[in-house]
């Protein structure tokens, strides 16, 4: 039997009996050299392919790869967490609510005075302070003219509290003390439809009850009253 083996590979592949890469090469698990693509970085490889052991990247990382940690909401989420909405001030909503008052009282007031100084009709007996006398009712005129401005009234009323504000956010007194009223989720306009359910709220409940409906918003975390709430809605600065 001959004495005589093979000479050993010094630069054999990994679990051969040779000694590896050269010095200041790195061990990876990329291709070798000669087969294509740029080599690795002195001193490093290509990282272990999965299963090769050692811990797995954190989720939703990659070998190489950051992910920005930083959460950006793409709404208003709930209280005041990630630096949340600048909820708007009792005062400025109650200089918005009188702003607003003033400009829908304009058609009843005109309503009120063609009715009381407009063209007057046939005359009538009446009773002012307990003495009789005679008195002269509007025309049909005047209440021609007083239908139409309470019709309008109201009509101008649900487009600036419904259509408006819903497709806006705004009305011309919330945009005068610079608020806005935006859904609580996403922080854009809530449309007509919650709109119309934010102002049923608010004319029915939350100013019947000694005003505890607008007062709310003094103690509530979110600085909302209840018609906010019905209509899932926060008041802010706009």
């Amino acid at each position: 039997m001959s004495d005589w083996q093979p000479p050993q590979n010094p630069t054999g592949p990994i679990g051969s009996s040779g000694s590896g890469p050269p010095p200041g090469q790195g061990q990876g698990f990329g291709p070798p050299p000669g087969s294509g693509g740029p080599p690795p970085p002195p001193g490093q490889g290509y990282g272990p392919p999965p299963g090769a052991g050692g811990p797995p990247p954190p989720p939703g990382q990659g070998y190489g790869y950051s992910q920005p940690t930083s959460y950006q909401p793409g709404g208003y989420p709930p209280g005041a967490g990630y630096g949340g909405p600048p909820f708007a001030g009792f005062g400025a909503r109650l200089g918005a609510w009188l702003l607003d008052g003033l400009i829908l009282a304009i058609p009843f007031a005109i309503a009120v005075i063609a009715l009381t100084a407009g063209p007057k009709g046939g005359i009538h007996t009446c009773t002012i302070n307990d003495e009789p006398r005679l008195c002269r009712s509007p025309s049909g005129a005047s209440w021609a003219i007083f239908g139409l401005f309470i019709t309008a009234g109201v009509l101008f009323s649900i487009y600036y509290l419904v259509f408006l504000l819903g497709r806006t956010g705004q009305t011309i007194g919330r945009k005068a003390v610079g608020i806005k009223v935006v859904d609580k989720a996403t922080g854009q306009p809530i449309g007509p439809g919650r709109a119309f359910v934010r102002l049923l709220v608010r004319s029915v409940a939350s100013g019947n009850i000694c005003l505890l409906g607008y007062l709310w918003m003094l103690w509530d975390e979110e600085k909302q009253t209840w018609h906010d709430k019905a209509a899932n809605s926060y008041v802010i600065n706009a």
